[in-house]
C-alpha cells in the first residue's frame, strides 16, 4: 500500500470551452494503473512517451505516479480549473507539465506528503518551467500557512527537538526564536 501524496492542480486558460472539456475528462476517466488512464486526458493529437501499456513503473517515471484519484474538480469564474487529489508515492509533476504543454496553457500543482516528509510546488507556461520547489513537507507546509502549519505540527506531536536545525533554515530568526519559545513550553 502506498503511501498518498495530497496534489492540487491549477489550470488556466482563456479558453473556457477547452477548460470545460478538460474537467470532463477528468471527471469521466476510470480509475485504473495503466496508461489508458492518463491517454485519456490529452488531446488526440499530443504525442505521449512510447511507454508499455500497462507497465506501471514505467507510468509511474512517465507521469509522476501510477495513478492519480481525482476528489474534486471545479471551475473558478477567473477561467481557473480547479483539481485536488492524490496520488500513489509521489506528486504528478510531469503530468502537470505535459498538460501545459498539450494544451499551451499554464498550469501548477501543489503537493504535500508528511509520511516520505516531502511537498513542493512548479508551475508551467506552455510546457516551460515558471517556477519549481521540491523540499520538505514543513518547509511547504510553512511556505503555505505561515508558523500556524509549524504549530500543528507541534500539537499534533510530528515535530521532535532534531526537526528544529531543519526548521531553523527556512523560517525568520524571529519565527525561530518564537518556534524555540513555543517548543520549550511543550515540553514543560
Amino acid at each position: 500500500m502506498p503511501n498518498y501524496c495530497w496534489n492540487s492542480i491549477t489550470i488556466y486558460k482563456e479558453d473556457i470551452k477547452l477548460l470545460e472539456e478538460l474537467k470532463s475528462k477528468f471527471e469521466n476517466n476510470s480509475f485504473n494503473y495503466s496508461i489508458d488512464y492518463y491517454k485519456n486526458l490529452f488531446p488526440a493529437d499530443y504525442i505521449l512517451p512510447d511507454i508499455e501499456i500497462h507497465d506501471i513503473y514505467s507510468v509511474s517515471s512517465t507521469f509522476g505516479s501510477k495513478w492519480f484519484d481525482l476528489s474534486s474538480c471545479y471551475i473558478e469564474e477567473d477561467n481557473t480549473l480547479i483539481l485536488n487529489g492524490d496520488s500513489a508515492w509521489g506528486p504528478i509533476v510531469p503530468l502537470v507539465k505535459m498538460l501545459s504543454e498539450a494544451y499551451q496553457c499554464n498550469t501548477s500543482i501543489y503537493y504535500e506528503e508528511p509520511g516520505c516528509d516531502f511537498g513542493g510546488k512548479a508551475e508551467y507556461n506552455c510546457g516551460e518551467i515558471v517556477e519549481e520547489l521540491h523540499t520538505t513537507y514543513l518547509h511547504i507546509r510553512y511556505i503555505d500557512d505561515g508558523l500556524e502549519a509549524i504549530y500543528n505540527e507541534f500539537q499534533e506531536g510530528f515535530i521532535s527537538c532534531e526537526r528544529l536545525a531543519e526548521i531553523s533554515e527556512f523560517v525568520s530568526d524571529e519565527d525561530f526564536e518564537e518556534i524555540l519559545n513555543n517548543y520549550k513550553d511543550v515540553q514543560n
